[in-house]
């Protein structure tokens, strides 16, 4: 009976071993199942965490733009107090310049009243030498008249003579010639009366004349007077009209400075206006990132809430040891509905990065009009690359300095060997680094030249004989010819205004986003941008012009950059 239940024991005992076994098998595979879970929460914590850092980046960033956004408005502010200065000093001008234009209005008027009292003498003048030059006329008719006179009076007394000695014999012998006698003297005393009233008469005329010239001197005189008066009173308003024409001139340059003042201030709100927009922009995605991070650190606090639950679970079932099927479905279940959760938060903590990925935004803000952001500057600056000038490829006329980093124009051709890399007639060289990908800046200072061409050109260009710097022929470039044409070289030439042109010339490509930018590094801003698509390496592309008779003698040297500029 004992044996019987022994060997019942015995067989029950190796019944239930292998249910145990299988028991601690499936034990070992949830401690398992749980040790990846825990792995998993680890890196979704970092992945949170690290998210976490990016928002305090951006936080950084937002309270950057803050402080540029309010020395903008600091600027703003001096600007429109610097315009109502100008504006009140402008009034003040207008209403000094009217004043001079009312004193030339007086002063003109005043000349034409002198100008027609002076014209009314002059006709007066005509008038009274008209009036004396018939007067001189009836003067020598009545001297010839006087002289004939005499002339009559001279003969009649020489007849007189003659007939008193005829009369003398004859004065018994013809009576009739007595009374003849008596008639002639009677009428020699007519003609002696008359004489005399002649001569009264002329007496009186040579009085007149006397008067007349007389006053002839005085109205020559007082001609003189006026026309003195005249001349002072032309050169007295040529003054006023010089002084006017440079009140006028002054006038019209602070008019032109406030024009282009009111220019500036346009520019510079409309700075404003696009900073604030892309302010706000900033501001509404780091919002929308916060709402994002928010639910994100929700949906974790569950996670290991639910993390915690299925902690206990595992404690119970381990002190219980007792596992069914439908149990082990369930948690099964329970794993992959969390796996699932995890795989979507995943994804989704993917797609928001993209959506803010840092160099899509800083590739559109490199192209914009005007200064750089900080943040942006930095970014282009991060991607600088070291630049070395290529001898194989330098024209014969160059000079390269020893480290390659210098180039000028020697203006005396170097006998070198004519490789097919060479620019044998253009003034050329590139750099001995080329780039299929990625994104590269370096500057090249240009002061003191007249004239140079600076951008990239991709590995086929033609380098013999005349060639052409357009993009479409591989070249994308900027120039500066003359001291004062400074253009962007596309199908065409592109004038840029001369307040951009540098003493320093920065240079960034991105290769995959099809960017070649030009930038002013002494003023942090951008001057111009190529978009095209690259299929060639490029290579940086250098040429300091013709050596001009010394005029553009100094060298295009690459300038080495710091990363705390």
């Amino acid at each position: 009976m004992v044996s019987a239940v022994q060997s019942d024991l015995e067989k029950l005992q190796e019944n239930n071993t292998a249910p145990i076994t299988e028991l601690k098998n499936q034990l070992q595979n949830k401690e398992n199942e749980n040790s990846n879970l825990q792995s998993r929460y680890s890196s979704l914590k970092a992945g949170c965490d690290e998210l976490q850092r990016k928002q305090e980046t951006l936080q950084t960033e937002n309270s950057n733009l803050l402080q540029e956004h309010s020395d903008l408005q600091r600027n703003h502010k001096t600007m429109t107090d610097s315009h109502l200065l100008t504006e009140r000093s402008n009034t003040e001008l207008r209403k000094q310049l009217q004043n001079k234009v009312n004193e030339n209005s007086n002063l003109q008027s005043r000349y034409s009243s002198l100008k027609k009292g002076y014209d009314e003498l002059q006709r007066k003048q005509e008038t009274l030498q008209t009036k004396h030059s018939s007067l001189l006329q009836e003067h020598s008719d009545l001297q010839r008249n006087y002289n004939n006179m005499t002339e009559s009076r001279l003969l009649t007394e020489r007849s007189n003579t003659e007939l008193k000695k005829q009369l003398q014999n004859r004065e018994n012998e013809n009576s009739n010639l007595q009374g003849r006698y008596n008639n002639l003297k009677s009428s020699c005393d007519e003609l002696q009366r008359e004489q005399e009233t002649l001569q009264t008469n002329h007496s009186n005329l040579l009085q007149e004349h006397s008067d007349f010239h007389s006053k002839n001197n005085n109205m020559t005189e007082s001609c003189l007077i006026t026309e003195s008066s005249n001349i002072e009173l032309r050169k007295e308003l040529q003054n006023k009209e010089n002084k006017n024409s440079n009140l006028q001139s002054r006038y019209s340059s602070l008019k032109a400075s406030c024009d282009e003042l009111r220019k500036q201030l346009q520019n510079k709100e409309n700075e404003n206006s696009n900073l604030q927009s892309r302010y706000n922009s900033l501001k509404s995605s780091c919002d929308d990132l916060q709402r994002k991070q928010e639910t994100l650190q929700t949906e974790h606090l569950g996670l290991l809430q639910e993390h915690s639950d299925l902690l206990r679970n595992h404690n119970n079932m381990t002190e219980s040891r007792l596992l069914t099927e439908r149990s082990y479905t369930e948690l099964r279940k329970q794993l992959q509905n969390k796996e699932n959760e995890i795989y979507n938060l995943q994804s989704r903590y993917t797609s928001l990065k993209a959506s803010c990925d840092v160099k899509v935004v800083f590739s559109e803000l490199s192209r914009e009009e005007g200064v750089v952001l900080k943040q942006v500057w930095k970014w282009i600056r991060d991607a600088a690359v070291d630049v070395t000038l290529d001898p194989n490829t330098a024209n014969p006329y160059l000079i390269l300095s020893a480290d390659g980093k210098q180039v000028r124009n020697g203006d005396r051709r170097q006998a070198l060997p004519d490789n097919p890399q060479r620019f044998d007639r253009v003034v050329s060289v590139l750099a001995k680094e080329g780039f299929s990908s990625g994104r590269h800046y370096w500057e090249v200072q240009v002061r003191g030249k007249t004239d140079w061409t600076l951008g990239v050109a991709k590995e086929s260009v033609n380098r013999k004989g005349k060639i052409t710097v357009r993009p479409d022929m591989g070249y994308w470039t900027l120039w500066l010819r003359n001291r004062n044409k400074f253009e962007a070289i596309v199908n065409s030439t592109v004038s840029l205004p001369l307040h951009l042109k540098p003493e320093k010339l920065g240079v960034y490509v991105d290769y995959e986003g099809g960017q070649v930018s030009f930038y002013n590094v002494e003023a942090r801003s951008h001057i111009f941008t190529f978009n095209d698509t690259f299929t060639e390496k490029l290579y940086p592309y250098f040429s300091p012009h013709l050596h001009l008779g010394s005029k553009n003698s100094a060298p295009l040297i690459i300038s080495p950059i710091s990363r705390t500029d």
